[in-house]
């Protein structure tokens, strides 16, 4: 990586980050005057930045020490304190969740039955350890179990949402700063299978790029919904920009999709106004009453045709020299699958095969479906199927289609990566927390006629007719 390079592709970051501040600051502006943030907000933005807060701390202070691993791999060297700060937050979060759902609870809140079918989830990889001769719950599973439980009885819709955007957009800026301020800690030299789109490999605040690009591309839907007005079109298209520059083909991939699907559906929420008209009506789009049929098939179709890359990418053919390590891992899986095809062999297995040397990494098989099948069995893959649909399905036919476009990019990374992780909380657990509260459209209440009367009937016995008008005062003046 030449000086040059490093110094023009760190100044461009900075800039673009500066300027991208403006309609930031605009849409945070406008968030405030509408009261968009609330507990919930802060509730998932703190499950976002807690995973992410020692790393990016350790890259602000001291860059990205790397040292040579067993294997003669390249990594980040970790110092203990980081270790320590994550474990101490991830405790203090799991407190903090078991607060809000009480808090919640005697609010009288509504329990949310997606982040149950996550925690099933969860709980059937944990068991599958157990069944495998392995420790049933680990730590980081039970953080997530308590962030799952908090999630059922937290607010729909633009509340988290907002709190997903806002820690992605925390981490972009962080990012783009920190490459103006030293660039040598978040920019590095291309790999012989990867190089960002300026020669350069861009990792932010964290010590990957894949998992620095995945982020911001997976975030891309939540704050195009989240956010207020046109200066939400711009901050997509910067956070865009920030993933594609990671050089991380999935992340870019990902986040090619979500801005396709966002700017052909145009989803919006059951809340959204025509605030830049300033007439205070619902959009056109998604909000009104009508069922836009034409895009759901669209949205039906895009969702089809990315849920199957997925499945189908580990099972074709494949060039070893393209994507190795992925064709390995899911060459290892399938071989291994049919061994336990019910239960699979819990969440841990892959921790089990890079300590015993048979994987070169601990955490995934880079692919979302080959992962939950191999953990989980066919249990957990049908649940994972079953939470995907009733993702899509719950809200009906008006919210499918931001059901789709936060589901879109999730489920093209999900070809190469794991970006809802069952196994236990991580840095993208606030992505799962924001999708599992996709928004509901409230239920209209039809008002019964009053009985009309006919010629000659007898009205004896029977109530007094009341007018339209008596009927709602009399109703609103009830007990609430």
């Amino acid at each position: 990586m030449s000086w040059q390079a490093q110094h023009s592709t760190a100044l461009l970051l900075g800039i673009v980050t500066l300027v991208a501040l403006i309609p930031i600051l605009i849409a945070a502006r406008r968030a405030h005057t509408f009261g968009d943030w609330d507990l919930t907000s802060t509730y998932v933005f703190a499950v976002g930045v807690t995973g992410t807060l020692p790393v990016a701390l350790l890259i602000a202070r001291s860059g990205q020490p790397e040292r040579l691993d067993l294997r003669g791999n390249i990594v980040v060297a970790i110092p203990g304190w980081v270790s320590l700060a994550g474990h101490s937050l991830e405790a203090l979060l799991a407190a903090v969740s078991i607060a809000f759902l009480v808090t919640r609870l005697l609010r009288g809140a509504q329990p949310n039955f997606a982040p149950c079918i996550a925690i099933v989830l969860v709980t059937v990889l944990a068991f599958s350890d157990g069944l495998n001769g392995r420790q049933v719950f680990g730590s980081q599973q039970l953080v997530l179990i308590a962030v799952l439980l908090a999630a059922t009885v937290a607010r729909h819709g633009r509340s988290a949402f907002l709190g997903a955007a806002a820690c992605s957009l925390l981490l972009a800026v962080l990012s783009g700063i920190e490459a103006l301020v030293r660039s040598s800690s978040v920019l590095h030299e291309c790999r012989e299978d990867k190089c960002g789109l300026f020669g350069v490999l861009f990792r932010g605040v964290f010590t990957n790029e894949n998992t620095f690009g995945l982020l911001m591309a997976l975030s891309i839907p939540f704050v195009w919904l989240a956010l207020r007005g046109r200066a939400r079109v711009v901050i997509c298209f910067y956070i865009a920009f920030m993933s594609v520059a990671t050089g991380s083909r999935t992340a870019a991939a990902a986040a090619a999709v979500a801005l396709f699907f966002l700017v052909l559906l145009r989803p919006s929420l059951p809340d959204d106004k025509n605030i830049d008209s300033g007439s205070g009506t619902p959009d056109t789009d998604q909000a009104t009453a009508e069922k836009p049929t034409g895009k759901i098939i669209l949205a039906a179709f895009g969702i089809t045709g990315v849920t199957l890359i997925g499945l189908a990418l580990p099972l074709l053919p494949h060039d070893q020299r393209s994507i190795p390590q992925r064709a390995y891992l899911w060459e290892l899986a399938q071989e291994r699958l049919p061994q336990s095809p019910l239960f699979g062999f819990g969440a841990k297995a892959w921790q089990q095969f890079h300590s015993d040397g048979e994987a070169p990494v601990s955490f995934s098989a880079h692919n979302q479906w080959i992962d939950t099948a191999y953990a989980g069995g066919l249990i957990g893959l049908g649940l994972l199927a079953t939470l995907i649909g009733y993702i899509l399905l719950r809200g009906g036919a008006r919210m499918f289609l931001t059901a789709s476009c936060v589901l879109a990019p999730i489920l093209m990374a999900s070809a190469t990566e794991v970006p809802w992780a069952f196994s236990g909380y991580n840095w993208l657990s606030f992505i799962l927390v924001a999708a599992l509260l996709m928004p509901v459209p409230a239920r209209r209440r039809v008002r019964p006629a009053p009985r009309a009367r006919t010629h000659g009937s007898s009205n004896a016995g029977q109530p007094p007719a009341v007018s339209p008008v008596q009927h709602q005062s009399r109703a609103g003046s009830g007990t609430r």
